[in-house]
């Protein structure tokens, strides 16, 4: 998939959407070396658009934690995982908020990091009962119990949202050479830098691409 012209940001857009869509077909068939290079892609075409919906960018970085669960790589779990919460905690309170919180502590809370998967599912329930949603805050609150029974640092008295305060720095890599690198801050802001010479034409095959943290 080549182009040897400057795309238009209607072109990128329906590119980058095309490329996060074929990657979250490749992940549900169970092909996540694949559907990790196309959601690298889609990050890469986004960040060309040059706006700031990073909400697209929490997504593929949920995304690309649930790929390295399954990979067995924790610590880039957490790390995609963390940086998706801190973007997301931007929008404020909403039901798609929440959902995303509670999907991320029971993610979170599978790979042993139970302080921050009480400070995720807290949240969740919290913006559940603030927009009405009383079954699902309850549901929240039962798994946040469960959570807080795992975890020593809790019953030590050490607060959970003390451990969510860090940023995390990534790395977007073709044949294992950077090519964009962003932070995403405490805040939820998504800072880009690059590491790359003037714009080439996008070759986007199916290969060579992949995000990974380089937090230090």
């Amino acid at each position: 998939m080549d182009s040897g012209r400057k795309l238009t940001a209607q072109e990128l857009a329906e590119l980058a959407l095309f490329l996060y869509q074929e990657g979250d077909s490749y992940q549900q068939q169970g092909q996540y070396y694949h559907a990790k290079v196309r959601f690298a892609q889609s990050l890469s075409v986004f960040r060309k658009l040059g706006i700031s919906n990073e909400t697209w960018v929490a997504a593929l970085l949920y995304n690309l934690g649930r790929i390295s669960v399954h990979g067995g790589e924790n610590k880039q779990a957490l790390a995609f995982f963390e940086a998706s919460a801190h973007i997301q905690q931007r929008v404020g309170e909403e039901e798609s908020v929440a959902d995303l919180f509670q999907e991320l502590g029971r993610a979170i809370a599978k790979i042993g990091d139970h302080a921050l998967a009480y400070w995720l599912l807290e949240r969740a329930s919290r913006i559940y009962q603030a927009v009405g949603m009383q079954e699902q805050s309850n549901l929240a609150q039962k798994e946040l119990s469960r959570v807080a029974g795992l975890t020593s640092s809790l019953e030590d008295g050490i607060s959970p949202a003390s451990h969510t305060h860090r940023p995390h720095e990534f790395a977007i890599q073709i044949d294992d050479q950077a090519k964009e690198r962003f932070i995403v801050t405490v805040d939820g802001e998504v800072q880009w830098s690059t590491d790359k010479g003037p714009d080439q034409p996008l070759t986007l095959g199916l290969t060579s691409w992949q995000v990974v943290s380089i937090d230090h």
